[in-house]
């Protein structure tokens, strides 16, 4: 009934760069097709895995930043509440009340 000659695919030929290719039987190429199409969604799916750690890392640096920032706010804060105690009273009287305005600008 069927041959070793008859191929249940068709037959495939094309002119790529000045070459002529021909394929023999699509059902290899069907075969090829899906091979790069699973390698090519195993490769995306690696790329997104690789963008959420990339993510996490920066999501905790910038946090790490703004904790950074926080602290140095509250420094300066306190230098500026001190600086405007001291501003409040007379010229005579600051040295001697450096140690009450640093306690209470904290």
């Amino acid at each position: 009934m069927s041959s070793d000659n008859d191929n249940d695919g068709a037959d495939i030929s094309a002119k790529v760069a000045g070459q002529e290719v021909n394929i023999k039987n699509i059902k290899s190429v069907n075969t090829i097709f899906t091979l790069l199409g699973f390698a090519l969604t195993c490769l995306i799916a690696f790329m997104l895995f690789e963008h959420r750690n990339d993510e996490r890392g920066a999501r905790h640096e910038f946090i790490l930043a703004i904790k950074e920032l926080t602290g140095a706010q509250r420094e300066t804060t306190s230098s500026m509440r001190e600086q405007n105690c001291l501003l409040s009273l007379p010229q005579d009287q600051r040295q001697a009340q450096m140690e009450f305005c640093k306690r209470i600008s904290r």
